[in-house]
């Protein structure tokens, strides 16, 4: 089992350089068994496998699936790596609703707050608020026009690159 590609996110979780880890053996770069395990089931597995591991503290969602030539013969395997120890902190301390932001596909949704959650959220970010007029209050309209400039090219980089970001708190729900 060769470690074909790994990408710069998958790198960052595993704590691991990319380009070394490329075309090694699985167990050269990856030194946990049970994520070893979980790839040879992905491997063998016509069907596509989930699972969950710990790994330096952090709980991993793994998603993997066969990968097939053109005469449907498997080359390998595709597997997700979702870190997912945030939303199960905020699951078990009841401020968010369990599984709300895993969907069956594999992508991330939006986190269903429970109201407990929903009021920490808004109490923050009231607090918040208040912290940053404090900070802002001591700038005149030179400071203040000069840091909106500095901070609208800092935005416009990765918007470029990546396209603009979406309003994360427009799409929150709660119940």
């Amino acid at each position: 089992e060769r470690l074909i590609i790994l990408n710069q996110a998958g790198a960052r979780l595993l704590g691991v350089d990319p380009e070394a880890a490329r075309e090694r053996f699985l167990p050269e770069v990856v030194r946990h068994s049970d994520l070893q395990n979980f790839v040879t089931r992905a491997l063998a597995s016509p069907r596509q496998v989930d699972g969950e591991v710990i790994l330096r503290d952090r709980l991993l969602q793994l998603r993997g699936t066969t990968l097939l030539d053109l005469q449907g013969q498997a080359f390998g395997a595709l597997i997700v790596i979702n870190d997912v120890t945030r939303l199960r902190r905020l699951e078990q301390a009841g401020l968010a609703e369990p599984d709300s932001a895993l969907s069956t596909d594999g992508r991330v949704r939006n986190v269903r707050l429970t109201a407990a959650g929903l009021r920490t959220w808004q109490d923050g970010t009231a607090r918040r608020t208040a912290r940053e007029a404090d900070l802002f209050a001591v700038l005149d309209e030179t400071e203040l026009s000069a840091l909106n400039e500095a901070l609208a090219q800092l935005m416009a980089r990765p918007e470029e690159e990546f396209g603009a970001a979406a309003r994360h708190d427009n799409h929150l729900v709660a119940r």
